[in-house]
């Protein structure tokens, strides 16, 4: 009899173990599904803000480029007055203004196409 009642009291134990085991392992599981969730959620909030930093240096990086783009077509453009110039006088036997030839100038460069990469 006495025997009886510890394996049932072991038996009673064995199964409050297992029980214990098993909710402790569902607990470990949604830790562990919670974890993943908050890591998932803060590498998407880095991923977006490093996208948009992205944006905003490629943003400035383009207008630095356009910028220079402009600066040094206008350079051209004064170097190309001065031979023209000369090419129209003798051409036409007279001077025209300076004015006159980067109007032409401006003239002709609006009316070319841009290449196919943009420029």
């Amino acid at each position: 009899d006495e025997a009886e009642t510890l394996r049932q009291n072991a038996e009673e134990s064995h199964q409050s173990r297992r029980s214990l085991l098993s909710q402790s392992r569902l607990e470990a599981r949604r830790i562990g599904l919670r974890a993943r969730q908050d890591i998932s959620e803060r590498m998407e909030r880095e991923r977006i803000g490093v996208d948009e930093e992205m944006a905003e240096r490629i943003g400035v990086a383009e207008a630095d480029i356009n910028a220079v783009k402009a600066k040094a077509m206008e350079k051209v453009k004064d170097l190309a007055v001065q031979p023209a110039r000369e090419i129209v006088k003798v051409m036409i036997g007279d001077s025209v203004t300076q004015a006159t030839v980067h109007k032409a100038i401006d003239t002709i460069t609006s009316r070319q196409k841009p290449l196919k990469n943009g420029t």
